[in-house]
């Protein structure tokens, strides 16, 4: 995978830095009460730092930032548990309208960490369940998170599959704005590292993935993501993990996306 120059990753990162300088700063409460979106629509961008500049531009006054001891910007670890032969992969990849996926996520700055199933709903929209995890067990379905999960599973109509196990180790940074309005959230991630079974890749350095979650209508950010001619992608980071360590895996809608942002080689995508 190509590495962008020190100087594009620092331009991409104070761009997001300075957009949470100007905003205005709220606790996490406040922001739980400001934009509770756990049923909610999710687009998807992926920003180069001029674009984020303009979007951060005309979105000022109107953006705040989650906040925590004078912090804009914090570590996240998922850990992404699947079947051997990958079934929450392979259903994304099929496009399932009941597809699920399985991870812990960690706030590495604080040591909190939750365990999450996001289901997506038939209708459309995105489910997510979370119930509190520990930190030393993050690596791996407690029973605790395993009632959890069957509960979650439930409301869908499908069971716990066998033989879960821990399949990838996603690592970024976030930071995180919503409206001041509490119409949409929007997260902003850069400096990916996936890792399993000793190998290592790395992306997001020259672009910020930027997810927009509304409870419902298009969010006044995807318009004007749309007048910036930043068009919506489809993008999972369990699923570009999965398919940037594992080449010979299957990834046919993620191909050009791969080639584009990632750097893989269209003859790895087409294998």
């Amino acid at each position: 995978m190509p590495t962008p120059s020190p100087a594009v990753g620092e331009a991409l990162e104070a761009s997001v830095g300075e957009a949470a300088v100007k905003a205005v700063g709220i606790s996490l409460a406040e922001l739980v009460a400001r934009a509770a979106l756990q049923v909610r629509l999710e687009r998807k961008y992926l920003v180069a730092a001029a674009e984020f500049v303009r979007l951060a531009v005309r979105l000022e006054g109107e953006l705040e930032a989650l906040d925590i001891d004078g912090r804009r910007s914090f570590a996240y670890e998922s850990n992404y548990f699947d079947t051997p032969s990958l079934l929450t992969y392979r259903e994304h990849l099929a496009g399932c309208s009941d597809r699920f996926k399985l991870r812990t996520r960690s706030y590495l700055d604080s040591g909190e960490t939750m365990f999450e199933v996001k289901l997506e709903r038939p209708g459309g929209g995105t489910m997510k369940r979370r119930a509190s995890h520990l930190f030393d067990d993050r690596n791996r379905i407690t029973p605790d998170a395993r009632r959890h999960l069957a509960a979650a599973l439930a409301e869908a109509g499908r069971s716990v599959p066998r033989a879960l196990g821990p399949s990838l180790v996603v690592a970024y940074r976030r930071t995180t704005f919503v409206l001041r309005d509490g119409s949409a959230r929007i997260t902003c991630d850069r400096d990916l590292v996936c890792s399993h079974g000793g190998q290592t890749v790395t992306g997001l350095s020259d672009h910020v993935l930027v997810e927009v979650k509304s409870a419902g209508a298009t969010s006044v950010v995807d318009r004007m993501l749309e007048e910036l001619r930043v068009e919506p992608v489809s993008i999972s980071k369990y699923c570009v993990g999965l398919a940037l360590l594992h080449p010979e895996l299957p990834c046919g809608p993620w191909d050009a996306l791969l080639e584009r942002y990632f750097g893989r080689p269209p003859a790895l995508a087409a294998a």
